[in-house]
């Protein structure tokens, strides 16, 4: 009975142990993910990217969500001003493609959301791509009249993308539709 005992308190010790090790491999993997923070303000990614939605880009293993702008999810829809339906977070979505379709796209922030993907501005030429997709209409500020009030009064006035017709931002259209 007592081998029995010893036995379970061995298996015991070595289940903590592996589990241990598991939990360790899985922070380290997790933190691997980020670029390293260092002493510079910001971190500068470059390369190849891929345009998950009209404002999220993929680069080296690192999802970027672009600062300053929102762009309509992919399943929203908008109005034309025929009153027509569009599905404007796709036209967003394949415009942010062909904006960085085989191009150098450079990306610098230094904060995580809560998704933690890096918030940063990019660039493709030295062009920034959320003013692009401001200025055309797809994608509007994130903080109304704080982010790229310049680019959007512009595409409000031409009636440029969304400002066409009808639309809800994309912070109010997640809103109310977080359960679909």
């Amino acid at each position: 009975m007592r081998n029995i005992i010893v036995n379970r308190k061995k298996l015991f010790s070595w289940l903590i142990v592996i589990i241990l090790f598991a939990g360790v491999a899985y922070i380290s993997a997790y933190l691997e993910k980020r670029p390293p923070i260092n002493s510079s303000p910001k971190n500068i990614l470059s390369g190849n990217a891929y345009a998950s939605d009209g404002d999220s880009l993929k680069m080296q293993n690192v999802r970027i969500r672009m600062l300053g702008i929102d762009a309509p999810e992919l399943s929203q829809i908008c109005i034309d001003k025929n009153k027509r339906k569009w599905k404007c977070g796709v036209v967003a979505h394949k415009r942010l493609r062909q904006l960085i379709a085989g191009k150098q796209v450079v990306c610098s922030g230094n904060e995580y959301d809560r998704y933690d993907r890096l918030l940063a501005k990019c660039e493709v030429n030295g062009e920034d791509l959320g003013a692009v997709l401001v200025k055309e209409g797809l994608a509007v500020g994130y903080y109304q009249n704080e982010d790229y009030p310049k680019e959007e009064a512009s595409a409000k006035r031409k009636k440029l993308g969304m400002w066409v017709g009808e639309f809800e931002r994309p912070k109010d259209w997640r809103a109310k539709n977080r359960t679909r």
